[in-house]
């Protein structure tokens, strides 16, 4: 049945209006009963998607921070040992499980500090600066103290007394003088004619058997003289075997002078890396009670350090380091103990090279030694102050050839041995006392001493207000 609309129309234009509001007003509750058969299901499918659109979006919201929350139910964490080395651990995230791994690693940074200190602490231990220095680095107290007079007459010679102290605390000592062993051989001579062959004098010794018993007599005689000796000291020192550097004091210019402190300031710190191998060598020999026959070192030969670029050594290098200072690097790099350490293993055997935290310097040492006793060496110098031995070669030493040149080395085989050495500086106190040549030189910056910085700080008060 199809519906005309132009019927429709029509019907409707003969419709009375008022007749059907009176009827809708008089029917009012069937109309509206009608309208919520109807309406209802309808407007409550709109209002549903009103309602429901938002709390569909809050729900997803929910279910992927639920989703993230049971992700991280479980976490994989790494956890740190004392020796740097690393653990990785799942385990369920709780407040106490955050505690801990936070009290874990504050205990290892503690641990790490605590490190330091005891490091730092060996490593200046009885190392300070020569007294009577401390008037001229790492600045001279006035102006009247910026003359390199003052620095050759004053300066130097406690760097050379210092240098010749250290010898004789390690009870080092020369070879017997050829002079000592002859006023003996002569005496020895002069009673073994006169007592035993009964002769006036050499010339009247002519019987061949006499001469040779003579010559015998003679040849005890030297060498007892040599083992003499050998028990005034614990190891000989060859004549300029600690090659020394000069210092070199030259211009009372600024920048010449400078460069004078810090060539003072690198003859006080050859000192400091002496003084460490020769006790290195005193402790291994252990006072030996019978001088050099018994102690395991017999001999340096040589002992020299390297040079500090930038720092001149000789008075014809000294126009070369003020070029390579002009070009050093400016501002320098401030000491901090919590920056990372970068090996260099093309460089250095454990891969340790000066960094902003430590200077490495090398020392290269020549010693006659026991052969037995080599590793002892090693282990001798290890233990002293962070030294390490990075090359090492050795040979047969030649005992007689050694005795005919006054060394007494004893009964037991020997070797020659060379060691190259790595010593290690902390700038945390090595740069309290480094003149401003030196700093930039190494690209550092100067360390303020302790009590120094606590001299600066203000006064604190009491409860009272008054001054602490």
């Amino acid at each position: 049945m199809s519906l005309n609309m132009d019927e429709l129309k029509a019907k409707l234009s003969h419709l009375d209006f008022g007749k059907v509001m009176g009827f809708v007003k008089g029917h009012w509750v069937l109309w509206v009963s009608c309208l919520v058969i109807v309406g209802a299901p309808l407007g409550s499918v709109f209002l549903q998607a009103w309602l429901r659109e938002p709390l569909d979006a809050e729900i997803q919201a929910r279910v992927k921070l639920f989703d993230q929350l049971g992700a991280v139910e479980r976490a994989t964490f790494e956890l740190r040992a004392p020796g740097g080395a690393k653990t990785s651990e799942t385990a369920e995230v709780t407040p106490a499980l955050i505690e801990v791994v936070r009290a874990h690693h504050a205990s290892l940074a503690k641990l790490a500090d605590d490190a330091y200190a005891k490091a730092l602490d060996r490593n200046r231990s009885n190392r300070a600066v020569l007294a009577g220095l401390e008037q001229f680095i790492p600045a001279p107290a006035n102006a009247d103290g910026r003359r390199v007079n003052l620095l050759k007459e004053q300066a130097l010679p406690l760097i050379v007394a210092e240098q010749e102290r250290l010898l004789t605390h390690a009870l080092a000592m020369k070879p017997a003088a050829n002079e000592e062993i002859l006023d003996r051989v002569n005496r020895a001579e002069d009673e073994y004619i006169k007592s035993v062959l009964l002769k006036e004098n050499r010339e009247t010794v002519t019987d061949p058997t006499e001469r040779a018993q003579l010559q015998s007599h003679l040849v005890l005689a030297r060498l007892e003289a040599i083992l003499d000796h050998a028990h005034e000291g614990e190891f000989y020192v060859d004549a300029g075997g600690i090659a020394w550097k000069p210092v070199v004091a030259t211009g009372d210019s600024p920048e010449d002078f400078d460069k004078s402190l810090a060539s003072i300031f690198r003859a006080q710190w050859d000192l400091w890396v002496v003084d460490d191998i020769l006790k290195a060598i005193s402790n291994l020999n252990g006072k030996a009670s019978t001088g050099v026959i018994s102690a395991p070192i017999k001999r340096v030969m040589q002992l020299s350090i390297d040079s500090i670029p930038g720092i001149e050594v000789t008075e014809t290098a000294a126009a070369a380091s003020s070029d390579a200072a002009a070009t050093a690097p400016s501002g320098g790099q401030p000491v901090d103990p919590k920056a990372p350490v970068i090996a260099d293993f093309k460089t250095s055997l454990n891969g340790l090279i000066t960094n902003s935290l430590f200077d490495v310097r090398y020392a290269h040492l020549t010693v006659v030694v026991e052969t037995e006793s080599l590793l002892k060496l090693v282990d001798a110098l290890a233990r002293q102050n962070f030294m390490t031995i990075t090359n090492l070669s050795m040979k047969p030493a030649d005992t007689f050839a050694a005795m005919r040149a006054g060394f007494a080395y004893g009964p037991k085989p020997c070797s020659e041995v060379t060691l190259a050495i790595q010593t290690v500086w902390f700038r945390d106190w090595t740069t309290e006392k480094m003149p401003a040549s030196m700093l930039q030189a190494i690209n550092a910056v100067a360390k303020t001493p302790p009590e120094a910085a606590t001299d600066a700080q203000p006064p604190t008060t009491d409860s009272t207000g008054g001054a602490g």
